[in-house]
């Protein structure tokens, strides 16, 4: 009776459909009506993006259609600004909608002899204007490097060139009045989205990264230093100041479900 039981069960389960999880979103993409261009001036995007974080201090916004994710990043904040500079913004992408590692990509990644000059900005007497920082960085910009990125389907790399040939790209900007602004594009098809998520929820965690501990606080005690030798300003404090790279030294970020848009 026992075997005859066990078979029965046996094919109960091999009957049964495949399970499905569901996970709950916190919204929902927008759809993407025309390919959006990652050039990270948002054009595309609704102004102001939509969605903020208060402990990164990132304005974000995710929108899709049937071929690629689009995401968006964006922060007037001068310190979440200085250290995704210097340390880079790393997005991680859950594609079973659940807060744990999947598939990921780091941006900008700048050449470090770049970054050198740009943590040792001597401090001004005066607080230069937002075109005044936005010509700065975006002269920093174009020493942006590989695309750095983990677990995206047939990609053995663990960095891929701006201009690849898996359809990822990325862009990063700063507009005239001090907002600076990212943009990514991912396909679908490198996420490789399982069946059985069937709402295809997934869940996204932005993380501003750190550098080593020892450094940053190697670049305070630098910066103190020039400080007190007379190459601090009376300006307000910014990038190369004590407190700036002191910073860098801590990472932070958040997680957020989102639903993939359908189009209507």
């Amino acid at each position: 009776m026992q075997r005859i039981y066990q078979h029965l069960l046996a094919a109960a389960l091999l009957a049964a459909p495949m399970a499905t999880f569901a996970q709950k979103a916190d919204a929902t993409n927008g759809w993407a009506a025309q390919p959006y261009k990652a050039d990270g001036k948002l054009d595309e995007w609704k102004n102001p993006l939509p969605h903020y974080n208060g402990d990164t201090r990132l304005f974000y916004d995710i929108a899709n259609d049937g071929t690629n994710l689009y995401i968006a990043i964006a922060s007037r904040d001068e310190i979440s600004q200085y250290r995704i500079i210097n340390a880079g913004l790393h997005i991680t992408i859950n594609t079973s909608g659940k807060t744990k590692n999947g598939p990921g990509i780091t941006f900008p990644n700048i050449d470090q002899d770049a970054l050198y000059d740009y943590r040792h900005t001597p401090q001004l007497n005066y607080t230069p204007s937002p075109a005044e920082k936005s010509a700065k960085q975006k002269l920093l910009f174009l020493h942006t490097g590989d695309l750095l990125v983990n677990g995206l389907k047939d990609i053995k790399e663990s960095a891929i060139p701006l201009n690849n040939n898996y359809g990822i790209t990325a862009g990063i900007s700063n507009d005239n009045t001090g907002m600076l602004t990212m943009e990514i594009t991912i396909p679908l098809a490198r996420l490789d989205i399982p069946a059985e998520n069937a709402d295809s929820v997934l869940a996204f965690n932005f993380k501003i990264n750190k550098i080593d501990k020892k450094e940053a606080e190697k670049l305070k005690a630098e910066a103190d230093k020039a400080a007190q030798s007379g190459g601090g300003g009376g300006g307000t404090p910014g990038p190369g100041s004590a407190y700036f790279n002191y910073v860098l030294g801590y990472e932070n970020g958040f997680w957020t479900r989102q639903g993939l848009a359908k189009k209507i």
